[in-house]
């Protein structure tokens, strides 16, 4: 079993690669949006839900964990942005099960943030714009030393071109 953890800000390509990952072999894609379209009928961000996402996050991952063996594809940058957050995730899925971890991380190309308004104009640019920047802010880049650290095995980059 491996965990791959895909990291990269908004529009960078991190669904479009977890789907990839997944078609090459059997395993389970933890998304995000994806929960908060199943709470809300839509993509819809709003802060003060943000803990029950989370919530709702780690309970899937924690049951994955204990009960299954397929890999395990972890589609959120939101909760990741951090060393500090990251540490945190890593160490907890470390807990449950000794397990490969490896980081995907997805290039931020301001192009995507473009597409990503585009293809959601059903809600507020504001609200895109806004929530970019604030990643933007608090994303720390992943070193060799917080891989080391960590004890994650492996780390790659993917160069997307998701405008296919």
């Amino acid at each position: 079993m491996k965990v791959y953890i895909l990291i990269g800000l908004l529009g960078s390509g991190k669904s479009t690669e977890s789907k990839r990952l997944a078609s090459l072999n059997d395993s389970f894609i933890i998304n995000v949006d994806s929960l908060r379209q199943m709470l809300y009928g839509k993509y819809n961000f709003i802060q003060e839900d943000e803990n029950i996402i989370e919530t709702l996050f780690n309970r899937i991952l924690f049951q994955l964990l204990i009960k299954s063996d397929k890999d395990i594809i972890i589609d959120e940058s939101n909760y990741i942005l951090t060393k500090q957050s990251r540490k945190q995730l890593v160490e907890t899925i470390l807990e449950i099960k000794n397990t490969e971890i490896i980081y995907v991380i997805c290039p931020d190309q301001e192009k995507n943030l473009e597409r990503r308004l585009e293809k959601n104009k059903g809600l507020s640019d504001d609200i895109w714009i806004s929530v970019n920047e604030r990643m933007k802010n608090e994303y720390e880049e992943i070193t060799e030393e917080e891989c080391s650290e960590l004890k994650v095995k492996k780390q790659f980059k993917v160069d997307l071109d998701i405008t296919r």
